[in-house]
């Protein structure tokens, strides 16, 4: 390959995972004027990531080693085990052509993010990569928050989209909620934990005054769009990376920095409080952190949860296998992850025990390898990621996000791009 030929594809990969994270819920264009199953509808991510395992083709043939592959094994395990249920839940031939079109397409979102990873990794440092990543979630808040001054309406907003030719999957009626190109401020107050925790990192990471003050307001105004969103979820995910990020640094360095840790993290807190206390019953998304009882949305989410834990019962092994969960139900429209809100209770009734035991296996060994790989130049970025995890892992309990291409394709992508790129140390103790 040329070197002109060399970047451009370089050039074609950064934009892919540029588009992924911007465009979000809004890049499956429909060319058939609305019939999506009828037509010939065209994601663009989707064929862009399909390209990026195309041209790397011979890499797909060498067998990947499973400890490094847990969520692709993950994946095929919910593949088999549709097979495995073949006669317990009497699947026809359609219905299994359609469960394993989703596990095919997470199939090579997963190949396609590793090359992507092995094509940057030698061209980014790991830094300047989360820089990247960082100003195109910026750029994701500005469109989001052009939506929310100018159509807080949210069918509003589908409205111009659906001018340009995007489908739009179930659309919920939205009223002055922030969530541009993502169509859900839950999921988008939840996808928003990425950025926060790497701006996060870089504010301490920085040396320089200018850049670390410049950080600083680019925290604030994401944490202010998650505060729009008015997503309870996505204020818990917030307040959990803050959290365990400035525990995990606390844990781990010398008198000096855990008093500097200490007074920011005590100082900042009683401010925050201040504020909330002040503002609580003026702001949205606390309003309906507060009323959650009487919140029907709230509980719906409650009731979801024990009808899946009933499902979960008919088959605790194996699970009714993956995107399937609607055809045992009789009801398609739930064929992927409609049933619950819950990934948690999602993989638990696709999957069954195994499958969780594989998802938990692989999300706690991403942690241990960043612990262990954590070293001076890498220190606050590693903390991020493992706060980040920790977040998720709880907010996905409300946001069917393990199995959102949206989140898991980033988390899979900073992931990667630490392993590839970070030298295996010791553990830090002092810094």
């Amino acid at each position: 390959m040329s070197l002109k030929t060399k970047r451009m594809y370089d050039n074609f990969i950064i934009f892919t995972i540029g588009t992924f994270i911007i465009m979000g819920n809004s890049s499956t264009i429909d060319l058939s004027g609305g019939m999506l199953y009828k037509g010939l509808p065209v994601k663009i991510t989707d064929l862009c990531f399909l390209l990026i395992v195309l041209k790397n083709l011979k890499l797909v043939i060498k067998p990947p080693k499973i400890e490094d592959n847990l969520f692709m094994v993950w994946i095929i395990w919910g593949i088999i085990s549709i097979f495995l249920n073949f006669y317990i839940y009497e699947y026809d031939f359609p219905q299994i052509r359609y469960g394993i079109l989703y596990p095919i397409r997470m199939l090579i979102y997963l190949l396609g993010t590793q090359y992507i990873v092995e094509n940057l990794k030698r061209r980014f440092s790991f830094r300047k990569m989360m820089n990247k990543l960082n100003f195109y979630y910026t750029i994701t808040c500005i469109i989001g928050i052009f939506q929310y001054i100018f159509y807080p309406v949210a069918f509003d907003f589908y409205d111009v989209l659906k001018s340009l030719n995007v489908y739009i999957l179930n659309p919920d009626p939205h009223y002055n909620r922030l969530f541009g190109t993502y169509l859900d401020p839950n999921f988008l107050g939840s996808i928003l934990v990425f950025p926060v925790g790497l701006t996060l990192a870089e504010i301490f990471t920085s040396r320089y005054k200018k850049r670390k003050i410049m950080k600083i307001v680019q925290l604030m105004f994401q944490i202010l769009i998650v505060i729009l969103t008015s997503s309870r979820s996505g204020i818990l995910g917030v307040f959990i990376v803050l959290t365990v990020f400035f525990i995990i640094d606390i844990m781990n360095v010398n008198s000096k920095m855990k008093k500097i840790f200490f007074n920011i993290f005590i100082g900042g807190g009683s401010v925050t409080l201040i504020g909330l206390a002040l503002t609580f019953n003026k702001i949205r998304v606390f309003k309906r952190i507060a009323e959650f009882k009487e919140d029907p949305s709230a509980q719906a989410r409650f009731s979801s949860f024990g009808d899946a834990i009933d499902k979960i019962k008919d088959n605790f092994l194996t699970g009714t296998g993956y995107n399937m969960m609607g055809f045992v139900g009789g009801d398609s429209t739930h064929a992927t992850g409609f049933g619950t809100n819950s990934s948690w209770l999602f993989v638990f009734i696709t999957t069954g025990v195994i499958g969780i035991l594989i998802f938990v296996s692989y999300l706690f060994r991403n942690i241990y390898i960043i612990y262990n790989l954590r070293n001076r130049k890498n220190y606050f970025y590693s903390n991020a990621i493992i706060a980040i995890t920790v977040a998720s892992f709880v907010t996905t309990n409300f946001n069917n996000l393990l199995v959102y291409p949206s989140w898991i394709v980033v988390y899979i992508f900073i992931n990667e791009f630490y392993f590839k790129t970070q030298k295996r140390k010791r553990v830090v103790r002092k810094i």
